[in-house]
């Protein structure tokens, strides 16, 4: 049987996210999905992996373009992108997410 181990719910999106590691490191990719806990990134030729701490910077439109910060880890690395484990983000960011997720 195969079945979804993630916990929390996941929305297919499209949205621009910024993944920042230190001081030379900035990428720019798209959101597959996301959820309360994390975020799967389309980010084609990376260079990271599980284990490194970003700083992610989310782009989301509702009713005016808002940018999210968020600190993450990098769960999961392959080909196509970084599955990133949310860390922190402020109490604007989660009534963001909470909304996104609610309303699909």
């Amino acid at each position: 049987m195969d079945f979804d181990r993630r916990a929390s719910v996941r929305r297919r999106i499209a949205a621009s996210i910024e993944i920042n590691h230190g001081s030379q490191y900035s990428r720019h990719g798209r959101v597959r999905d996301i959820s309360l806990g994390g975020v799967y990134v389309e980010l084609p030729d990376h260079d990271i992996g599980p284990g490194t701490r970003v700083f992610a910077v989310l782009t989301l439109n509702f009713y005016r373009e808002a940018r999210h910060q968020l600190l993450a880890d990098v769960r999961r690395a392959d080909a196509d992108g970084v599955a990133l484990q949310f860390r922190y983000y402020g109490k604007w960011t989660a009534a963001a997410l909470e909304h996104l997720i609610a309303t699909g």
